[in-house]
């Protein structure tokens, strides 16, 4: 059949074609459906799944629904019979803690992946271990992992980076550049990729959500509006959405290709963990209440971002899921999981033996003219993504389209000319010839989200063919208006900034001057990643922290303290600087930040010991910040400048010195 996407009969047609498979699938896999809108009002709790010694990590369904995969740290994984909850059998055979799992093959086998650092296939009838592969030992502790969609790939979360595996063969394909800067290594909290297999999401304790191209792990969006450590983000099954938590109590719900704010959730207690329902119309949020640091699940509308219910009485919770139907979730609970089911049921006919149902028709389905029609016009968010990020598969092939996805981008509709410009993000290198037509929407289109999704396709493409494309463009877009199209800017500018030219002296000003934390922050983290190319921003820097305003003066010692650590003598001119910050007497706190004088005191220690060459007098003077000050966040980087500065180890520190001891506020 060829479908014409440019036939408004054909969309209906094709749209009520989809409804009525999802609706006959849906019916088949699960049972009759009420005719309630979100049935999640009174949920009920139907299953409790006990067996494991120590705490679950994940709870899972398998493709039809008919099993339940738990992983424990126990270092084993179960199979449980989901309507009667029999244990099915027990996974055997790693020495460590079982941290992620996905189905392959239709449900027929298992890929796991444990702290013993080897990735093991199982058969799912017999509960036998097929294969065992090892990865090379992480440098650290791991702190969160997940697979993509078929188990091709594993990502693992360490602290200060993440690192991407090949399944099969156990080999390090690439690592996500640090979060941060290289003098703040912070955990990954939560790593997983987009339902397609084409993105990864990572949530970071830098407060800071990033999107990255699963081909190359190229860093493609920043997303800054968490207030503190951000500790889960996931996709939902249209990957329109990303929904972030974090440990400042909100989930945030954010345009997943142009890494914009849509809505924010105010919880009341710390987020730990989140899922969308297989449908999207119900998004699962685990909860921690900071005082007594008990545990609930609540259960949200996606339609009106309302909250339905909230589930309380947990042990420690984490990784929960939905089962295929949308109509029951599990939950792990210490060392038990419940499952719970929403009003009306969930009725699981197939066994654990039987094949998954088939996948609604999707890209895959699609020929070339039907990519590009449904990337431009696709009626339905998924099939718009999915299409466009098909159109990556194609590879040189890809060339031959371009013609088509440019005159998209002359449409008159603006959400035409919005997907054109994100399919061509998507493409990558193929697309540099629409080089100067972005540069003109950057400059003149009159919708805000156009000229954001231009700036980002411009940086998407000068990253892939590793060449600096319309530097002067995107120096202007600095300036834009509308805050998404100055990130979008800032973030391709970073990319380049080894180039030098103008590109450093107008980052330093845009994150001196931004009324935008989340720009001005992720500024300063790329500057401090930039090595050598950073150092030509010291000498505004050094005057900035002695600026009458306040706000250049917490930022300047904030870059000189992204741009320190490990620099050693090419930083040795700022260093009276960074000593006279270090007095600095204001109490400014930019967006729940310290005052600048705490910045100034770990820019001290990042220098290292060449600071005793220029200054040995430093030494009493952070000795008296770390005994005396008032602040206990200024005693601590003292004590740790101290460290860095002479080698002391740090236990020995803390032992040593009275008030760096003391409890935190």
């Amino acid at each position: 059949m060829t479908i014409d996407w440019r036939n408004i009969k054909t969309l209906k047609v094709v749209g009520i074609l989809v409804l009525g498979l999802a609706v006959i699938w849906s019916h088949t896999s699960c049972g009759e459906r009420t005719t309630t809108a979100n049935p999640w009002t009174r949920p009920q709790e139907v299953l409790t799944l006990s067996g494991h010694a120590d705490d679950i990590t994940l709870a899972t369904y398998n493709p039809n629904g008919s099993v339940i995969l738990t992983l424990s740290q126990d270092s084993t994984a179960r199979l449980w019979d989901s309507g009667s909850g029999e244990a099915l059998a027990i996974l055997s055979g790693h020495a460590g803690p079982v941290r992620a799992a996905v189905f392959i093959q239709d449900g027929k086998r298992i890929r796991t992946y444990a702290d013993d650092c080897f990735i093991k296939v199982w058969d799912v009838a017999t509960g036998t271990e097929i294969s065992s592969t090892p990865l090379g030992k992480p440098d650290g502790p791991v702190t969160c992992a997940g697979f993509n969609h078929d188990g091709s790939l594993l990502a693992i979360g360490l602290s200060g980076r993440s690192e991407v595996y090949d399944s099969e063969t156990g080999e390090l394909w690439y690592q996500l550049a640090p979060f941060g800067h290289p003098g703040l290594r912070v955990n990954t909290m939560d790593i997983g990729f987009r339902p397609d297999g084409g993105r990864i999401v990572t949530a970071a304790y830098s407060h800071e959500v990033a999107v990255w191209d699963a081909r190359n792990g190229t860093r493609l969006l920043n997303l800054h509006g968490h207030g503190q450590g951000a500790t889960t983000a996931v996709y939902n099954p249209e990957m329109t959405l990303i929904a972030s938590g974090s440990r400042d109590k909100t989930v945030i719900i954010w345009d997943a290709r142009l890494g914009t704010i849509l809505t924010e959730l105010d919880l009341g207690w710390e987020v730990l963990a989140a899922a969308f329902g297989p449908d999207g119309s119900t998004l699962l949020v685990v909860e921690r209440a900071p005082q007594d640091q008990s545990r609930r699940a609540s259960l949200w509308d996606t339609s009106t971002w309302k909250r339905m219910t909230s589930l309380t009485g947990f042990g420690r919770v984490c990784n929960s899921s939905f089962s295929p139907c949308g109509r029951r979730f599990v939950t792990p609970s210490g060392n038990t999981a419940r499952v719970y089911e929403a009003a009306g049921g969930c009725e699981t006919t197939a066994s654990a033996k039987e094949e998954a149902p088939s996948d609604l028709p999707d890209a895959r389905a699609m020929t070339v003219d039907q990519l590009v029609a449904g990337a431009l016009e696709g009626a339905e968010g998924n099939i718009r993504v999915q299409a466009a990020a098909a159109l990556v598969e194609l590879g040189a092939a890809a060339v031959e389209v371009m013609p088509e996805l440019e005159r998209g981008l002359g449409s008159e509709d603006s959400e035409i000319r919005l997907n054109a410009t994100l399919a061509l993000a998507d493409i990558g290198a193929p697309a540099a010839d629409a080089v100067p037509t972005l540069i003109d929407m950057i400059q003149n289109d009159a919708d805000a989200r156009v000229r954001t999704a231009a700036a980002l396709a411009l940086g998407c493409i000068s990253d892939a063919i590793q060449e600096p494309i319309a530097v002067k463009q995107h120096i202007q877009a600095l300036k834009d208006e509308d805050a998404r199209v100055r990130y979008h800017a800032a973030h391709a500018l970073d990319k380049m900034v080894a180039g030098g030219g103008e590109i450093l002296p107008a980052l330093i000003e845009t994150a001196l001057t931004d009324p935008t934390f989340g720009i001005r922050r992720m500024i300063a983290f790329n500057i401090g990643n930039a090595g050598e190319a950073s150092l030509g921003a010291i000498p505004t820097l050094i005057e900035g922290t002695s600026s009458p305003d306040e706000r250049k003066r917490w930022w300047s010692s904030y870059i000189i303290w992204c741009i320190s650590s490990g620099m050693g003598e090419a930083v040795k001119d700022a260093i009276p600087a960074i000593k006279q910050a270090m007095q600095d007497p204001s109490d400014y706190r930019d967006e729940n930040g310290g005052p600048p004088r705490k910045y100034a005191i770990h820019a001290i220690g990042g220098v290292g010991p060449i600071v005793l060459e220029v200054d040995p007098h430093i030494i009493p003077v952070l000795g008296d910040i770390m005994i005396n000050d008032e602040d206990y966040y200024h005693r601590k980087a003292a004590a740790l400048a101290l460290q860095d500065i002479l080698g002391i180890e740090g236990e020995k520190l803390r032992h040593a010195v009275r008030g760096y001891g003391e409890q935190r506020p």
